[in-house]
């Protein structure tokens, strides 16, 4: 009986060593732990802010930007019309010859005509689709760097070269500012809420969209065509330019095409000389875009001829086929006009 008491009394002794030595370790390796965890916080601490991620309890410190590297600089300052210069000059002649015939040419002078010798005008509106072949260069820069047609105009305007008018009408009445024009371009800005990943903490963002070329899927111009019967020849001549937006509805259907400003065509004419567009045909020979609207090299569909209810094609043909054709009726008349002034 006392050798068992005394089995007993040894077993509890050794169970009360285990159990004190096992609470002292776990001791030991939890001040250990924390030490650790005070030093690197201490040592990657951020001068400026504390970021702790809340999974691990450890500092976080935010990568340095690289102010000398080139991508860390932005490249759209304006954050709207992007880079409208030339981005790529060759720094050799990339050509077997040296082009500088459209960049020196000068627009020749229109043909005056007296206002008692213009006996018969009329004047129409018409579109130019740029997603038909004829018209890809009015939405795609050409070979070399060129610009396509809308680039042109906004730097014009921003180099105020040029004058925007409003849109509420197309006599040139009302000119636009360079805000009104980034308004109509890329809207309001929006105000987003961004969550953080690491702190869970919500902040409002404002953010300004830029402005995309291609949104501006059509052009109308206003022109007129006039005889002269002193020199015997029906002229046809540009008054306005405006490039047209198109607007969406939320399922990517088309809701409407709406101008964003109209520019004066005289005016633009010295502009557009100086830029060259891409020819298909001849590598060799370059036109300007001043060409491509006074040669005629596009093709557009009459929306609108003068009338006395001043009505738009679509106001009594709401069908699109009959609405082309009756454009197309319109430009035969035109021609038969002409036709009719001569006798075979």
């Amino acid at each position: 009986m006392k050798n068992h008491v005394v089995r007993i009394f040894a077993i509890w002794v050794l169970l009360i060593c285990w159990v004190t030595t096992e609470l002292s370790a776990q001791a030991t390796r939890t001040t250990t732990r924390r030490r650790r965890a005070t030093t690197g916080a201490v040592q990657t601490q951020p001068a400026n802010n504390n970021i702790v991620n809340p999974a691990t309890g450890n500092v976080i410190n935010p990568p340095a930007v690289d102010t000398t590297h080139p991508q860390a600089t932005p490249q759209r300052p304006d954050n709207i019309f992007g880079d409208l210069e030339n981005p790529k000059t060759p720094l050799r002649n990339d050509n077997v010859v040296v082009r500088n015939l459209i960049k020196d040419r000068t627009p020749l002078a229109y043909q005056y005509i007296r206002e008692d010798d213009a006996v018969w005008g009329h004047r129409l509106w018409e579109e130019i689709d740029v997603h038909e072949k004829i018209n890809l260069p009015f939405a795609y820069a050409g070979e070399g760097g060129s610009y396509d047609l809308i680039s042109i105009l906004l730097k014009a305007i921003l180099d105020s070269e040029v004058v925007a008018f409003n849109p509420i009408d197309d006599r040139f009445t009302t000119p636009m500012s360079i805000d009104e024009i980034k308004k109509e371009l890329v809207g309001a800005p929006d105000t987003i809420r961004v969550v953080d990943p690491i702190t869970g903490k919500e902040t409002v963002q404002i953010v300004q969209h830029e402005f995309d070329p291609h949104i501006v899927t059509r052009y109308r111009i206003k022109e007129d065509w006039v005889f002269d019967k002193q020199t015997s020849q029906l002229y046809v001549r540009i008054l306005g330019i405006a490039p047209l937006k198109a607007i969406y509805n939320p399922d990517g259907s088309l809701r409407a095409m709406t101008p964003l400003f109209w520019l004066y065509y005289p005016d633009l004419r010295p502009i557009l000389a100086r830029y060259d567009v891409y020819n298909p045909n001849n590598y060799m020979m370059r036109m300007s875009w001043e060409d491509v609207f006074e040669m005629r090299y596009f093709h557009a569909f009459v929306v609108k001829e003068d009338n006395v209810f001043d009505r738009s094609i679509k106001d009594y043909e709401k069908n699109g086929i009959r609405a082309l054709l009756e454009g197309e009726k319109i430009k035969n008349e035109i021609f038969d006009w002409e036709q009719n002034l001569w006798a075979y």
